[in-house]
């Protein structure tokens, strides 16, 4: 075992080992701590391949962050079962493909397809074996990807730069990446067309075998990052200049529209709560980026740059999730998951409609 390895395995099962340790948990510690073990050896496996696709300088900080960055770790220490498992068969799956993928862009698309089919086919396996019963229903991309409602780029933004990174790998020339947004599409599309679309889970579970996909886009994303301040250290500066100079309008607002006090001391929560309140009502939830945006050109009189994901179904209850519905104005946000029972919707602490069997519009 070499040395970057050791430190791969120390940040990614002690930390949930030492959490497990304290009763903190509420899943069984036997089912938890085989559960860690196999994570760690998946990570550890992603990691090596990583290297092996000229990414070394990036590679265990990407494995890192494919555990504490998405809702793997929550599968893995909270609700240890065959979900968190997937991940052990779909870095065993990726790496096969990888070591096979053509040099043919065409053939590579076609293959991450069949790849794409066959991680679908691993996480419903997996979910079926938990007990749940997934329905096909109509497709619901969108939802499934950008909703509040445990849309996957809402509720794990680092997999939106992964994406990103895999389509600038792609720009490039790689077939690798190439046939890894093209698995990525087909799992995507399937899991769209199944309810609940998040696999009844924290985000959506039914991604986690193709983390390693994932994790290749977020290393070379990461792996541009480092260039760019080695070569061009001035543009981050800027870009951190940047962020800065962003909250201090916001704070400014905050303070003119009497959001904070004038004269006395305010916590840093309730600025930064204030700040992304105002930053959705002004461009939208970023989260949910760009879908928002297309949701509100085509809604007559919504307008476009002014857009928040103000409705969120009410904590226990089963129900659609807005990724972006006009502030002011009305949307037509349908429910598609086919749970059953009735369901009030909360918009700003009030309930806005009931969603039932059947789907119906929620107006806000």
């Amino acid at each position: 075992m070499d040395r970057r390895t050791a430190t791969l395995l120390a940040a990614v099962a002690l930390p949930p080992l030492a959490f497990l340790a304290t009763g903190q948990s509420p899943a069984p510690p036997l089912a938890a701590g085989a559960s860690i073990l196999a994570v760690s050896a998946a990570l550890a496996i992603l990691e090596r391949d990583l290297r092996t696709a000229g990414l070394a300088s990036v590679s265990v900080a990407t494995a890192i962050l494919a555990l504490y960055g998405t809702g793997l770790v929550w599968h893995e220490v909270a609700e240890p079962d065959l979900t968190a498992l997937t991940l052990v068969g779909g870095t065993l799956l990726v790496r096969a493909w990888s070591h096979r993928v053509s040099r043919e862009r065409a053939a590579a698309i076609a293959s991450g397809a069949v790849l794409g089919m066959v991680l679908a086919g691993l996480s419903l396996v997996a979910e079926v074996g938990t007990g749940a019963h997934p329905a096909l229903g109509r497709p619901a991309l969108l939802d499934s990807l950008f909703s509040s409602r445990h849309g996957l780029f809402f509720w794990a933004p680092l997999l939106t730069i992964a994406v990103c990174g895999l389509v600038l790998r792609a720009w490039r020339g790689r077939r690798d990446a190439a046939g890894a947004l093209s698995a990525l599409g087909t799992l995507a599309l399937v899991s769209a067309s199944l309810r609940p679309w998040w696999s009844g889970g924290l985000g959506n579970a039914r991604f986690l075998p193709a983390l390693p996909l994932f994790a290749l886009g977020l290393a070379t994303a990461l792996g541009r990052l480092r260039s760019t301040a080695e070569r061009r250290p001035l543009q981050l500066a800027a870009l951190a200049g940047a962020v800065l100079v962003a909250w201090n309008l916001l704070l400014m607002a905050q303070y003119r529209a009497e959001l904070i006090p004038r004269d006395d001391t305010v916590s840093f929560p309730a600025v930064a709560e204030n700040s992304a309140r105002l930053l959705a009502e002004i461009a939208g939830a970023p989260t949910a980026w760009p879908a928002n945006w297309i949701f509100a050109a085509g809604r007559p009189g919504a307008p476009r740059a002014s857009t928040s994901a103000i409705a969120t179904p009410r904590p226990g209850w089963a129900g659609d999730g807005a990724y972006g519905t006009p502030a002011g104005t009305w949307s037509a946000v349908r429910s598609r998951d086919g749970h059953g029972s009735s369901c009030p919707w909360w918009t700003r602490g009030r309930p806005t409609c009931a969603c039932t069997r059947r789907g119906r519009e929620l107006f806000v």
